[in-house]
């Protein structure tokens, strides 16, 4: 097997491939939630969502391909998505979960009105919200070469403790951008009704985030220092 230096180009290998197929699938099956939910594809709020996705992911991709062989190395750690740890197994199972429902829930809200409507200019805010998130967890992924779709210590990797960009304020900003686009999601896609699931999404990202910090302060060498330094893992000034 040839092996990649620091030097080498951006690869399109079959874990690069594997992730821009994952990508593409779930784009598919948040629309459909989305538009099915809703019983027509009319529904601008979701396709703003869709677009701000679909832009977020190219623009982090872009950024991502000068950085060569470790954007190859990134991509394809991100490409693993079946966790190896017992709890993060059912943390995942819950993410995804609550996902499709908050989707779900706002289509069926949009398409049967079962909430009042909510004006467009919080829809408004709610898409900077979910720009905001998605820009937060894309900061983090270009800081951090080993940002895993899943929890582990990745020692073939060298893995080690990243303390610069983002996580100078929390020690966990990826899963911050996520409470940010979980919690803005229901605002731009005008339901109040989608809030109910999206407690779930946040709740879940809590829960991996303390399970994550208290395995890699046992796990990570380096780590436990790190967090005596940057004392937040999520919301800097709260927790």
């Amino acid at each position: 097997m040839k092996q990649r230096t620091a030097e080498s180009g951006f690869q399109l290998t079959a874990g690069v491939v594997k992730r821009a197929v994952q990508l593409a699938v779930s784009l598919v099956v948040q629309a459909v939630l989305l538009f099915a939910s809703a019983g027509r594809v009319a529904w601008p709020a979701a396709w703003a969502y869709l677009v701000t996705y679909v832009g977020a992911v190219g623009l982090n991709t872009l950024l991502l391909i000068p950085k060569g062989a470790a954007a190859t190395a990134l991509i394809e750690e991100r490409a693993r998505i079946l966790p190896e740890r017992k709890w993060d197994r059912g943390v995942s199972a819950a993410l995804v979960v609550g996902h499709v429902a908050m989707l779900t829930a706002a289509g069926l809200d949009y398409r049967f009105r079962w909430s009042p409507m909510i004006g467009w200019p919080v829809q408004v805010l709610g898409l900077a919200g979910v720009a905001t998130g998605l820009a937060a967890s894309s900061w983090a992924m270009l800081t951090n070469a080993y940002f895993s779709s899943t929890v582990r210590i990745q020692r073939e990797r060298g893995h080690h403790v990243i303390s610069d960009g983002p996580y100078r304020f929390v020690r966990h900003p990826g899963y911050g951008g996520y409470v940010i686009f979980a919690g803005a999601t229901p605002l731009l896609l005008g339901s109040l009704g989608a809030f109910v699931p999206a407690t779930i999404v946040i709740a879940a990202i809590v829960a991996r985030t303390w399970l994550e910090d208290r395995t890699l302060r046992a796990e990570l060498d380096g780590y436990d220092d790190y967090s005596r330094r940057v004392r937040y893992r999520l919301i800097p000034r709260l927790w």
